[in-house]
């Protein structure tokens, strides 16, 4: 993923999605939340781009497949079954994406996205917070020491606290961001991980927010001399 925001990449991706068929339209779906992550994506020119659904192709995978248009890159959606492959097609098709840079990838999400080597050097992961054990895999992959490029996450259908935006931590002292768009989102940049040399023993220590009473977990290496 590139450091630099791509002002041109993120425009035109919001306009691709805004433009995203007839069939939107006809049922009055509110795109705003598939603009956004359109733009984000593109944004940051991201070039591998996966998309965990819990049931079949959504408007999250439609919005990354815009962006992957603009950056050139391309999109793996994670389906649970065979049989949605083709319903996840012919979606494709209803908002006129290009099903060229998209592939499908069918299995248990935690699996694929943690161990499969192409999925891992993705830079822009969005997984579906209605699968049933989506925060086990958001914080495992904070957490992976496999990682090889700074990594984008975006967790959709999250919810929101309030109403209104509030940054937080995940795994790891990771710093996130949620925003009341859409289903709500979590968002958060995890760098690369770094290459541990002469490492011995690691513990978990865990420090409680004075203030806010917020308990956050971090891991202390320490060297072999």
């Amino acid at each position: 993923m590139a450091s630099r925001w791509s002002a041109e990449n993120a425009a035109k991706a919001y306009i691709s999605t805004l433009n995203m068929g007839n069939e939107a339209k006809s049922k009055e779906i509110d795109l705003d939340e598939s603009q956004f992550i359109s733009a984000l994506a593109a944004g940051y020119n991201a070039r591998l781009m996966v998309v965990a659904c819990a049931d079949g192709l959504d408007l999250t995978a439609v919005a990354l497949a815009a962006a992957a248009r603009q950056t050139g890159g391309r999109v793996i959606c994670i389906l649970r079954g065979h049989d949605q492959i083709e319903p996840s097609k012919h979606v494709l098709g209803l908002y006129e994406s290009d099903i060229n840079n998209v592939e499908f990838m069918v299995g248990e999400v935690g699996e694929i996205l943690l161990n499969d080597d192409d999925v891992s050097r993705a830079d822009f992961v969005a997984i579906d917070c209605n699968l049933q054990n989506h925060g086990e895999i958001i914080q495992a992959l904070m957490m992976e020491e496999r990682r090889v490029k700074d990594m984008f996450v975006l967790a959709y259908n999250y919810g929101f606290i309030g109403g209104s935006s509030s940054a937080g931590k995940w795994g790891g002292g990771v710093r996130v961001r949620l925003l009341p768009i859409g289903g709500g989102l979590m968002m958060a940049r995890v760098k690369k991980a770094k290459k541990n040399i002469g490492v011995g023993r690691s513990n978990w220590v865990v420090a409680v927010d004075k203030i806010t009473g917020e308990e956050h977990a971090y891991r202390i290496t320490s060297p072999n001399n």
